[in-house]
């Protein structure tokens, strides 16, 4: 029994033994045939020269050009400006341990696995992705061929409006595309220059020659008068009414004159001009832009689509009666409305030095017998009064109109619609307009103090007759 005992004994003794040889000893052996992380094959290389050679790799990788094909067009960038380095540091381990751990079958498993088909471990790849953001926004996308939907004009020879055939167009997909590339990297590089065609959709052509031709019918049409504008101003309705002018909206699609006509700047064909700005006149770039919404305004509710967004001047206009006006302001007011027909339609425009004018074509399916106007009213009136302001570096005699009053309105507008004979008055909408004074400018500088004094009272009474009295007395 005893050498029984002492057999066994010494049997777990010597298992023990081996596999603490194998757990401990085995680290030190070389990672086995059939080993690679990433396109690094690291087969019989311990784990630092493993390390060690795919450190090389990625740092050659800083050299290679990577080159994006978007159909017939490329863009290269080299992978130094990509910033590539590798995150997984860690798998190296696992290569060294691969075989080593576990007991004799298993180990002796993953050896014969790895003779018989290859393993290969990820490497993850990093790279500077505000850098990959802009090459694909910016770089590549540069391509894109934006398409040209079908359209309608005007044929000059009969004086009908045409169909003109639209183009599909093409567009890089850049979240797609920065995927392929990042999957490229990491699963297919094996280095050196590599060619990565990228993801670019078919950006089709929006109608059909079956919706436009409803298009036959004017639905409502404007105009108003601008001969008096100054050359910019003139201009600046001119740029404006070009940029509407040709405006397709099929239905439920809603149009910004904002959103069309902005920027306000130099770049985009404005001058400055006289502008309304809280409550005062200012020169502004787009000044008297505001004549070419409200003249599309007009045509929009003739036409009876819907208005989705509409503000008054903070002044009244002279171009139109109170309550026929919607101003615009890039970042506080718009003119917005929806095309609310089961048509497309669209708006022509025209602006030829004094008149501007816009017509909305359209299929009509209103009843023949019923006429639309609109009717302004004004509720309440405030007279514009006087306002004087001393100017002290100018001498007693100087006087100066520098700003025009406008009376303040409380305005309605009245949509009164006619059919079968039936009237129907209905309020459209209420505009106010604020009050501001003819304001004069007046020199009271004089080494007389009593003049002085009187110019002042003169200028707190408001009366112009007094500061002309004043004037008189002592310049």
């Amino acid at each position: 029994m005893r050498k029984v005992i002492h057999a066994v004994w010494m049997t777990m003794v010597l298992f023990m033994t081996v596999g603490c040889l194998n757990v401990y000893g085995a680290a030190e052996e070389a990672i086995p045939k059939g080993v690679s992380i990433g396109a690094v094959d690291v087969s019989g290389l311990n784990s630092e020269q493993a390390l060690t050679k795919v450190n090389e790799f990625v740092n050659s990788l800083q050299d290679a050009t990577i080159t994006a094909k978007m159909q017939e067009n490329t863009e290269s960038i080299k992978g130094s400006t990509l910033s590539i380095t590798w995150t997984n540091q860690d798998i190296v381990n696992e290569a060294a341990t691969l075989g080593k751990y576990g007991n004799i079958v298993n180990r002796y498993k993953v050896k014969k696995d790895l003779e018989n088909s290859p393993k290969k471990l990820p490497l993850n790849l990093s790279v500077d992705q505000d850098t990959l953001d802009s090459f694909v926004k910016y770089d590549c996308a540069q391509y894109d061929v934006k398409a040209v939907n079908m359209s309608m004009s005007r044929n000059e020879d009969t004086g009908k409006l045409t169909i003109v055939d639209g183009q599909d167009g093409h567009k890089l997909n850049v979240e797609a595309s920065k995927n392929i590339i990042m999957e490229y990297l990491t699963n297919e590089w094996t280095g050196g220059d590599i060619t990565i065609d990228l993801q670019v959709d078919v950006d089709e052509s929006k109608g059909s020659r079956e919706d436009l031709e409803k298009i036959q019918d004017r639905l409502g049409a404007s105009s108003t008068d601008y001969s008096s504008s100054s050359s910019n101003r003139a201009t600046n309705i001119k740029v404006g009414t070009y940029k509407i002018n040709g405006t397709l909206l099929y239905p439920g699609e809603s149009f910004s004159v904002v959103d069309t006509v902005t920027p306000f700047d130099e770049e985009n064909g404005y001058k400055t001009a006289p502008s309304y700005e809280s409550g005062a006149v200012v020169d502004s770039y787009g000044g008297g832009i505001c004549q070419v919404s409200t003249t599309l305004y007009l045509a929009v509710i003739r036409a009876e689509l819907q208005v989705d967004e509409r503000h008054p001047h903070s002044m009244q206009v002279s171009y139109v009666k109170p309550s026929m006006d919607a101003a615009i302001a890039e970042g506080s007011k718009d003119f917005k409305f929806t095309n609310n027909t089961e048509a497309p339609i669209y708006i022509e425009a025209f602006a030829d030095g004094s008149e501007i004018g816009f017509r909305i074509y359209g299929k009509e399916t209103r009843d023949a017998n019923r006429k639309v106007t609109f009717e302004s009213e004004t509720t309440s009136k405030t007279d514009s009064d006087v306002k004087m302001v001393a100017d002290s570096d100018k001498p007693i005699g100087y006087i100066e109109q520098t700003a025009s009053g406008h009376d303040g309105l409380e305005a309605t507008l009245w949509k009164i619609v006619t059919e079968n004979g039936k009237e129907d008055k209905t309020e459209f909408n209420h505009s106010t307009y604020n009050m501001t004074p003819t304001t004069y400018t007046v020199g009271v500088k004089s080494e007389n103090a009593a003049g002085t004094s009187k110019m002042y009272a003169a200028i707190d009474s408001k009366s112009l007759d007094k500061v002309y009295s004043a004037m008189n007395e002592y310049e």
